[in-house]
């Protein structure tokens, strides 16, 4: 009885103290707060695992509900909560192949756009629940999504599904026609922030060495659809075998290298483009045609490894001759 006593009495201190911390301390309320939130999207996130490894998407949706509930009732700060629901969702509808799988998540879906207007993705889903059902509907969420993020390509992919139901090849090469010029309105991580913090296409950055006294020189304007030069200038002539070229671009985008020149005291040495050594962290290459080194990325940032030759002499600047471009998203039956 008296060990029992002294529990109570322990039990009793302990949470007097985490109340008067809590009360007290705002920087331990906010990282009690911020952890609590971080192991609820955890557990959530994990359990919706298993529901999708099991195609259960009627429990899958009852679980982002609960998610949602609990945002709704949150005034304060339920931004992480947000986060972990869009993180939820993308990896539920992902999974989600059949149509059918896909609208049990409409009523979550509009929940969530009310919530964050500015949702591409939201917008975007929700318009690929309503494809069927109400096509107008489903393309005001396409065009609010497309003014909020013009570079994406799944806004486009989900207006050509409808054009492509409805017969419409007419409004369809006008969308794959904005789309392949559609180049700035660039999507923000929610969760991590790229290497440019967006997926725009519109710079590229470099680096002469990674050994010493790295700098990274940035390139602010990239073009798109036609070969441009891409200059980069050390701060002082540099010797080095290799550069690495930085890229955080959306997904199918062709990276077309034509020349590398590279700028010595001694002179100039031209790469053309079927002899350029190169490797990638994470994009693809096409074979080599008509001089050209090609790169397809996938939407995540890259690092482009480039071998130079003479590298006992100082580079005073390199000189990349590129061309960036979209691969279609369509047929050309779709898109011309």
């Amino acid at each position: 009885m008296l060990i029992f006593k002294k529990f109570l009495i322990f039990i009793s201190v302990i949470t007097i103290s985490l109340l008067l911390l809590l009360s007290i301390s705002t920087d331990f309320r906010n990282s009690v707060f911020t952890k609590s939130r971080h192991a609820y999207n955890l557990f959530k996130l994990m359990s919706l695992r298993q529901l999708i490894r099991n195609r259960d998407f009627d429990s899958a949706a009852i679980n982002i509900e609960e998610q949602v509930s609990l945002a709704k009732l949150l005034s304060d700060d339920r931004s992480q909560l947000i986060t972990g629901i869009s993180e939820s969702i993308a990896f539920a509808t992902d999974n989600a192949m059949l149509d059918d799988e896909l609208v049990k998540f409409r009523a979550i879906l509009q929940d969530l756009v009310d919530m964050d207007p500015l949702w591409y993705k939201g917008r975007v889903l929700l318009a690929r629940t309503m494809q069927h059902s109400n096509s107008n509907v489903a393309m005001v969420h396409i065009n609010r999504a497309i003014a909020i993020s013009g570079s994406q390509d799944e806004a486009y992919r989900a207006a050509l599904s409808i054009f492509q139901k409805n017969g419409d090849i007419k409004s369809a090469k006008r969308y794959c026609e904005e789309y392949n010029k559609s180049q700035f309105g660039a999507l923000t991580e929610r969760t991590f922030n790229t290497i440019f913090y967006d997926r725009g296409i519109s710079k590229v950055a470099l680096i002469f060495n990674e050994k010493k006294n790295i700098k990274i020189y940035p390139n602010d304007g990239v073009q798109l659809g036609e070969f441009t030069n891409y200059e980069f200038i050390p701060m002082k002539p540099i010797a080095t075998n290799h550069v690495s070229l930085f890229t955080s671009l959306p997904a199918g985008i062709k990276i077309s290298f034509k020349k590398i020149k590279i700028v010595y005291d001694e002179g100039v040495h031209n790469i053309n483009g079927n002899n350029i050594s190169l490797t990638s962290k994470s994009s693809y290459a096409l074979d080599y045609s008509d001089n050209l080194t090609e790169l397809v990325t996938i939407g995540v940032d890259d690092k482009i490894n480039i071998k130079i030759p003479s590298h006992s002499k100082l580079i005073k600047k390199i000189i990349f001759e590129i061309k960036f471009s979209k691969l279609p998203i369509a047929s050309k039956k779709m898109c011309g």
